[in-house]
């Protein structure tokens, strides 16, 4: 049975590192569940780790998850419900956990990709996604719809991230493609202080002939980088050119009052 790793996340603390990867079985179980595991490769215990479920394109729960503890190399497994039943295609979800690691509390989000019943090949997708930063409290996410279809596709499109880090510009958007053709999206977020990495996601699902369709693009959202200053970068070869055409405005000035008493 195929396996999905869809997300990692590492923080650095005072007693060690976390690091949580997530681990999706593509493939949805006959009682209508999706089997999802975690396993921690850092150096210090995830505790108390809850995980909420949704389906990516609803702010509706299919359920609530607890782990005890995550040490260094351990794995924590659950059966997540999911609302899919008796449809058809691929659908995303996304599961929000929250741990504690030693006195401080953290959020990393891992989405999924599962599909019930036999695999059907996606006419639309996503493409060109880029993360950068706008400023210091705000990030923005930009990509690509394409469709190789031969008729028009409805769906929508939205940003997966913390919750810390959504704001309204982050919801669902309803696009429609026409045949052969590449539709631009924009997604803005908030950036925290700090210096952690998030993951998360831009996930696309549309629905054609009864059958559902779902694309995932994995995304990393960094911390703020400040550009470069170029005023502090050149601030010496200035002063050092504003030395010389100093000097050479006063040679020029001891030149000409020179001339001028010679006359």
């Amino acid at each position: 049975m195929p396996l999905l790793i869809l997300n990692l996340f590492a923080l650095t603390a005072f007693a060690g590192t976390v690091t949580l990867t997530g681990t999706c079985v593509s493939k949805l179980n006959s009682n209508n569940t999706i089997n999802f595991s975690i396993s921690n490769s850092g150096t210090d215990s995830a505790s108390g780790l809850f995980i909420q479920s949704f389906p990516a394109f609803s702010n509706i729960t299919t359920g609530y998850y607890y782990a005890n503890q995550i040490t260094p190399e351990g794995t924590a497994h659950f059966a997540i419900n999911s609302s899919i039943s008796n449809s058809i295609g691929t659908f995303i979800y996304y599961f929000i956990a929250t741990y504690q690691e030693g006195t401080q509390l953290f959020t990393v989000v891992f989405p999924c990709s599962v599909k019930n019943s036999e695999t059907y090949s996606s006419m639309a997708g996503i493409s060109n996604v880029s993360v950068k930063d706008v400023n210091s409290s705000t990030f923005r996410v930009t990509g690509s719809i394409y469709s190789f279809s031969q008729s028009r596709i409805s769906g929508n499109i939205v940003l997966i991230a913390p919750p810390e880090l959504k704001r309204q510009g982050s919801a669902p958007v309803p696009f429609s493609i026409s045949p052969y053709q590449y539709s631009n999206f924009t997604f803005y977020g908030n950036l925290q202080p700090g210096n952690s990495t998030y993951s998360g996601a831009v996930a696309l699902e549309y629905a054609y002939n009864g059958i559902n369709y779902g694309s995932l693009d994995i995304i990393s959202i960094n911390p703020y980088q400040p550009g470069p200053d170029y005023l502090k970068e050149y601030a010496a070869p200035l002063a050092v050119i504003a030395a010389v055409i100093m000097l050479l405005l006063l040679v020029l000035r001891q030149r000409l009052i020179k001339r001028k008493r010679t006359k």
